[in-house]
């Protein structure tokens, strides 16, 4: 996986945080050998709630038999997904009830279709 340097890249180490390893795996390194963009910290944890995490998460903590960190396995934006489903799931519900409907008609009338 990535890594993350976890403090100032301008000091001569870096802590490196290699994603989707438990924090046990963490590295000091010469800051020079710390390739990429530095984050200085993890994302923070979402408010009000607990971490959302995929399902790689659960398979890493008994691969490793230790647990992971959890912003490496976060999912993003998870409430706006969440709502975009919902509403997709919604309007497919809909859609279906509508061509139940119209079908229902169809077969009540004989199968005449209806002039416009």
């Amino acid at each position: 996986g990535g890594k993350r340097a976890l403090v100032p890249l301008e000091d001569p180490m870096a802590l490196v945080h290699w994603w989707y390893w438990p924090s046990s795996y963490d590295e000091w390194m010469l800051a020079c050998d710390v390739a990429g963009e530095q984050e200085s910290h993890p994302p923070a944890r979402p408010k009000g709630g607990p971490w959302v995490v995929g399902c790689k998460f659960i398979r890493d903590v008994e691969n490793f038999n230790e647990w992971g960190l959890e912003a490496d396995y976060a999912i993003v934006d998870y409430a706006r997904k969440v709502s975009y489903y919902t509403k997709l799931e919604e309007k497919q519900k809909a859609e279906a009830k509508l061509a139940k409907k119209e079908a229902r008609n169809f077969i009540i009338e004989g199968g005449k279709q209806q002039s416009t």
